[in-house]
């Protein structure tokens, strides 16, 4: 979306989200990539909701302290849309050369997109070739936003001295980051990335270092904040606090905690088992979405199983969530802390909430 051949040594990835805005910005070096900057911003209240930007003007002043903090004016720069605007599909069509592929993507899908008249702006990814029905086709997976939605994030970038050039695709920028970055990934096999946002998620299935499949999770962190409110008798704000700073899944046995109420902290061992309990409850739904769509990807793939399931995106933080997933999914989860190649203005290591941002970036330094 908004694609061009701009590719440059160094690359900016925007991941406006709507708790927070990330910023990372990095350097090809050799044979890998030197992170220049990362920044965290609280999105303005209300700014940007399921993906569309509600307050232009304020979202415009944000990312322009984002700027002013750095040496970032008139910098090209690369984001994504998310929420519900974003519909995506997998789609299937004969092989092809791909100079034709162009045209009977966007004939094809727009059969399955369910936005009538609408003018979108559309994307895809070819998955590759694939056996169905006797003979063999391409895998598409189509993203497509109403263009009106894509012009407010244009012009918001376009207020704060930004130029966007690219509005790329969640799956291609997370899987991107996992080759090329996360330190995490074999060459071959399959694995999954979970990324948790505040309203929303993403699942993809990368099988070979290339996405084999994704969907989105209708869930995300607000949903274990407001759990949380509900356990304790308070309000949101109070409860992001709690499961940001004392939340700890898993943290304690339920005979360490019972043992906790015997030596009479019983009041607030009794409200962190609350927590707990209200968390689990809250990530049940995230169990079952998970655990269908790797049902679904075995159908499709039953060759390449899913060996291992990383964890980004700023609710992946959750301590223990990760040990719980783990025992629920029976595979190995990770949560997608890397090591990066920093410098004298930013440490070694990029937090698992950056991941989207930094494939972002990446999308401006690597040849795809």
């Amino acid at each position: 979306m908004l694609a061009t051949t701009w590719k440059r040594q160094t690359g900016i990835g925007i991941d406006l989200g709507t708790e927070a805005i990330k910023l990372v910005e990095l350097r090809k070096q050799g044979a890998g990539y030197q992170v220049l900057s990362a920044l965290r911003m609280a999105t303005p209240q209300g700014a940007v909701t399921d993906g569309t930007i509600a307050n232009p003007a304020a979202l415009a002043a944000r990312l322009g302290e984002m700027v002013a903090s750095g040496n970032y004016r008139r910098r090209p720069v690369v984001t994504t849309i998310g929420g519900r605007k974003v519909i995506s599909r997998h789609i299937r069509v004969p092989v092809m050369p791909e100079k034709e592929l162009d045209s009977a993507v966007k004939w094809e899908a727009e059969r399955y997109l369910p936005f009538g008249n609408q003018e979108l702006v559309m994307d895809y990814l070819n998955l590759g070739e694939v056996e169905a029905e006797g003979k063999k086709q391409l895998s598409i997976l189509v993203a497509a936003v109403p263009a009106e939605v894509a012009r407010a994030y244009y012009n918001a970038f376009l207020a704060a001295q930004l130029e966007l050039v690219v509005i790329d695709i969640v799956p291609a920028a997370l899987v991107r980051w996992a080759g090329s970055m996360g330190n995490l990934m074999p060459a071959n096999g399959s694995y999954a990335l979970v990324d948790l946002g505040a309203e929303m998620g993403n699942l993809v299935i990368s099988s070979n270092r290339q996405v084999a499949f994704a969907r989105t999770i209708p869930m995300g962190g607000n949903l274990l904040t407001e759990a949380v409110a509900r356990a304790l008798g308070i309000n949101l704000h109070e409860a992001q606090r709690v499961k940001e700073e004392e939340a700890r899944l898993f943290e304690d046995s339920v005979n360490a905690r019972h043992n906790r109420e015997q030596e009479g902290l019983d009041e607030t061992a009794a409200a962190m088992s609350r927590v707990d309990s209200a968390l689990k409850d809250a990530l049940s739904d995230l169990v079952r979405e998970i655990r269908r769509s790797m049902d679904f990807y075995r159908t499709q793939s039953p060759n390449s199983p899913v060996g291992r399931v990383v964890l980004t995106g700023g609710t992946s933080l959750l301590p223990g969530l990760d040990r719980y997933l783990a025992q629920e999914l029976d595979l190995p989860v990770e949560v997608g802390n890397t090591v990066v190649m920093g410098n004298a203005h930013y440490p070694g290591l990029l937090d698992a909430g950056y991941a989207l941002a930094a494939g972002l970036a990446l999308r401006g330094v690597m040849p795809y």
